[in-house]
């Protein structure tokens, strides 16, 4: 299964981010925190791989599940298979409530790469078992890729040149028909005028016609 996951290249921009050392915070983690909705996170040392997760689909239009609980995500979208671009669920520390989640960016056999926050305190790739995983899941509602965007863009603009195009062949045939009607009345008007001198010439010969014979007549 593959599936078209834009979301992938905006994760792998911030690898590198790592947590400052202390109390202090990395002011793009707090940016993380915030795509969450969480007002709670004073530090970066508060878990950050779900925020993580909030940040990189917020920035493609994609809601998250407003939670920092890793777990959050196993009732969020649909279930997919081990899959690049699929988020992984995993297991964290001994309690049921902690757990882990990071993106899916390699399957090799039984294992996974993934792509995520608070990973070795920073945004890295690490190798994970696809047993170990609690599940996997992608977005309900895909996102169309720049190709895929550009593509419909290039059939939108393909469909106006069409559009315009035809508006300007109609134009010519409504101007054509115009100047073609305009024509035609003036030949009816000159047909008609033909039509009245000739019937005024006809009775004028009709009566010429007459005093000549009433002079025949009466010589």
């Amino acid at each position: 299964m593959m599936i078209n996951a834009p979301w992938l290249a905006t994760a792998r921009a911030e690898i590198g981010v790592r947590e400052k050392v202390g109390p202090a915070i990395n002011p793009r983690i707090t940016e993380y925190y915030n795509a969450a909705g969480s007002l709670r996170a004073k530090d970066d040392a508060v878990p950050w791989c779900s925020a993580f997760v909030h940040w990189v689909f917020a920035q493609h239009g994609i809601r998250g599940t407003g939670s920092l609980a890793a777990r959050s995500w196993l009732k969020w979208g649909k279930p997919s298979p081990c899959t690049v671009g699929a988020l992984a669920i995993l297991p964290r520390g001994t309690s049921s409530w902690q757990g882990h989640v990071t993106f899916v960016t390699r399957v090799m056999g039984d294992r996974f790469m993934g792509l995520g926050g608070n990973q070795r305190d920073a945004v890295c790739e690490l190798p994970y078992k696809v047993g170990t995983a609690l599940g996997f899941r992608v977005p309900t509602t895909m996102v169309r890729s720049n190709t895929a965007r550009s593509a419909m863009a290039g059939g939108a603009a393909t469909l106006m040149g069409v559009v315009a195009s035809s508006a300007e062949d109609i134009g010519f045939v409504a101007d054509s028909m115009s100047t073609y009607l305009d024509w035609l009345q003036y030949v009816s008007a000159a047909a008609a005028l033909v039509g009245v001198c000739a019937t005024i010439w006809f009775r004028w010969k009709a009566t010429r016609t007459d005093d000549d014979d009433d002079d025949k007549l009466e010589a």
